[in-house]
């Protein structure tokens, strides 16, 4: 599990970065392939309180969560999903491939929460002004990614396709025998 959270005026993130080989068994063909996790989180803005005056300006309390895959084409795609404060299953995949031979691929997952104080200023001097600060609060969590690979049986070749084989076979021969004469 993942987690993350910051308070006051910080931001916080967090990677991580995996690549690997993926190889289909013999007589098969990747067709595509999906990461999912679960994420939480929890989001307090800083409330204004009631002694605050007209010069407030509201806290900010946020979270992302990002996904970026190889696209199979060496290439990089990718989702995001922001504010998310209940349990969420995030999935994001690439369809549509036909890799039959050992293809290297780059995964990566990212989470960052950032929360900005809400603050007002007063003067009651005139002229050292003060500041007043209420923070606010980002968390998420992320955990329990799983990786699903999609294959399919490799496609066999149409009965014309083995035709054409057979007679270019055929013609080689033809020709061989034709060249020792």
């Amino acid at each position: 599990m993942r987690n993350i959270e910051t308070d006051g005026g910080f931001a916080n993130y967090d990677n991580y970065q995996m690549s690997m080989t993926f190889a289909p068994a013999a007589g098969y063909v990747i067709t595509g392939y999906s990461i999912s996790a679960y994420a939480s989180g929890i989001l307090k803005p800083a409330v204004r309180p009631p002694e605050a005056n007209g010069s407030w300006k509201p806290g900010v309390a946020e979270n992302r969560s990002s996904i970026y895959l190889s696209d199979g084409r060496s290439g990089l795609t990718f989702k995001e999903f922001d504010d998310i404060t209940t349990p969420t299953l995030l999935e994001f995949g690439v369809q549509g491939l036909s890799i039959d031979r050992a293809t290297d691929f780059h995964f990566e997952t990212a989470i960052s929460a950032n929360a900005g104080f809400g603050n007002w200023w007063d003067n009651p001097d005139g002229w050292n002004p003060t500041e007043h600060r209420v923070g606010s609060y980002a968390q998420i969590a992320f955990k329990d990614p799983t990786l699903t690979i999609y294959t399919a049986l490799a496609p066999v070749p149409e009965p014309e396709t083995w035709a054409m084989l057979l007679a270019g076979i055929a013609l080689v021969g033809v020709a061989k025998r034709r060249n020792k004469r």
